[in-house]
């Protein structure tokens, strides 16, 4: 993660929680790159460079599409430990296995609350060394909340607010916005 000094490990509820017919990520299949191309085109906007190159932040998004559509494995072998508990059956040795341990030990857990209202909720870490972010896309504004647990040193929910604002004025820039956007201000507990 950004300003923490090591690559983050996310992990994105939606994957896991998506109803079956009900309120959930819809997102298309495929590479979403060429309509953004196309619309960027049509306001006139020239696309940035990085984009343009297959940027690989921008094939990790394509990636990330991919898995919100439930074209990943992580409900497989969610499905698979859930079954073994269920069953009372012993499980797999995948499960026990520190690489693994290792791999699923997500710090970064973010999730998009499908609301046209101007609310705030939230998502609580998945780990104590974690943080839970929350966000809410408007017309106008995306709402962000960041918690993470007070018992953990490493932690500081208000330090990656400042960091994720950061980033999100850096990206206006490179889009051709003016930073800030509705406010931009980061608000919460010191």
């Amino acid at each position: 993660m950004r300003g923490f000094g090591e690559q983050g490990d996310p992990g994105v509820r939606a994957a896991t929680l998506s109803p079956r017919g009900g309120r959930g990520p819809r997102r298309p299949g495929g590479d979403p790159l060429p309509a953004w191309r196309e619309g960027t085109q049509a306001s006139g906007r020239r696309p940035s460079p990085r984009v343009e190159g297959g940027d690989p932040g921008v094939r990790a998004v394509t990636l990330s599409l991919q898995v919100l559509a439930g074209q990943g494995i992580d409900r497989h072998l969610l499905g698979l430990k859930l079954a073994a508990i269920g069953d009372g059956q012993r499980l797999p040795g995948i499960f026990m296995d520190t690489a693994y341990a290792i791999a699923t030990h997500c710090r970064l857990l973010t999730g998009q609350v499908a609301s046209r209202s101007d609310c705030l909720m939230i998502y609580g870490p998945q780990v104590p060394d974690g943080y839970g972010v929350c966000y809410n896309p408007l017309d106008a504004h995306v709402n962000f909340a960041i918690t993470a647990f007070n018992c953990c040193r490493e932690t500081h929910a208000q330090r990656l607010a400042h960091t994720l604002q950061g980033v999100l004025d850096q990206l206006a820039r490179l889009l051709g916005e003016s930073p800030g956007g509705a406010g931009g201000d980061v608000e919460g507990q010191p």
